[in-house]
């Protein structure tokens, strides 16, 4: 289901100047009935022969197996799912992908690390002390094995800032989420910090100001049963799921650090089981 996902995203992408392709190591017959019937606009490049994949070091040996025939005489060669992000001169400038065949990042988790500034704060703003905080994600809708991107936007007003990780002696400000059945949380991601000088005590500590951003991963589970069970019996096969985190930090500003504050946040998800297309042409076009 990615080629559709690609194909729902593309304007996102073109609005950036960026072009899409994608590769798969099914013949053109197949390619073209499935572009076709899924009304997929963007190239699809027929790499029967494993040449591209194996040039771009992502054949997946663990699952290369999984597309033989049932004699064995058609190759599977199967490629790590993912992006790669190519200018103009054919250099790779980002790549993106996962460890696990059945794991991927959704097209909108890509835009949002490459152009983390156009995915739009649309949450209701949450006032904490000193800040005000608004939650984005790079994808309302996701199914079981999608990476999608949650984002917390944090505005402090003039003259105040907060502690980046790393501190020293100070309280610094930490996204933390809660375990949600059915996801994995990646990592936090917090962005660069600039180093502010306090002359009266002779110390130069990281700090945020003004306005920046936390962005953590969270993977939609693809070996939890009950969960997966609890997505196929809900009303059209989708799951609404609530993902609950906390903001913590201490704000300060030229003359007084304010004590200790938290914040809750949330971040709902539509979560579904989407149907696989059967091959758009018979097994035995698939490959010459």
């Amino acid at each position: 289901m990615q080629l559709v996902e690609l194909q729902e995203a593309g304007e996102r992408f073109a609005r950036q100047g960026l072009g899409l392709a994608a590769v798969t190591y099914d013949n053109e017959a197949t390619l073209s009935e499935f572009a076709k019937a899924q009304k997929i606009e963007y190239p699809l490049l027929a790499d029967t022969e494993s040449r591209i994949i194996r040039a771009f070091r992502v054949l997946d040996p663990d699952n290369s197996d999984f597309n033989r025939a049932g004699d064995g005489s058609v190759p599977g060669d199967m490629a790590y799912p993912g992006y790669f992000l190519i200018d103009r001169n054919g250099v790779i400038r980002e790549k993106f992908f996962e460890n696990l065949y059945y794991e991927r990042r959704t097209p909108g988790s890509v835009i949002a690390d490459l152009f983390p500034e156009l995915v739009e704060a649309k949450g209701v703003p949450v006032s904490a002390p000193h800040l005000t905080v608004r939650t984005s994600q790079s994808d309302i809708d996701a199914a079981p094995g999608n990476r999608v991107t949650l984002i917390a936007e944090i505005e402090l007003p003039a003259g105040v800032h907060v502690y980046a990780p790393g501190v020293r002696g100070y309280r610094p400000v930490q996204l933390t989420l809660k375990p949600a059945r059915g996801f994995e949380l990646q990592a936090p991601a917090y962005p660069p910090s600039r180093s502010l000088s306090l002359p009266a005590i002779h110390e130069t500590v990281p700090v945020y100001e003004g306005r920046f951003r936390i962005r953590q991963d969270v993977l939609v589970g693809m070996t939890d049963r009950e969960f997966l069970i609890s997505v196929r019996d809900s009303p059209g096969r989708t799951k609404s799921v609530e993902v609950v985190g906390v903001l913590s930090y201490q704000a300060c500003d030229e003359k007084v650090c304010y004590p200790p504050s938290r914040v809750s946040l949330t971040w709902n998800l539509a979560v579904k089981l989407r149907k696989m297309n059967p091959r758009a042409a018979p097994e035995n076009q698939r490959k010459p």
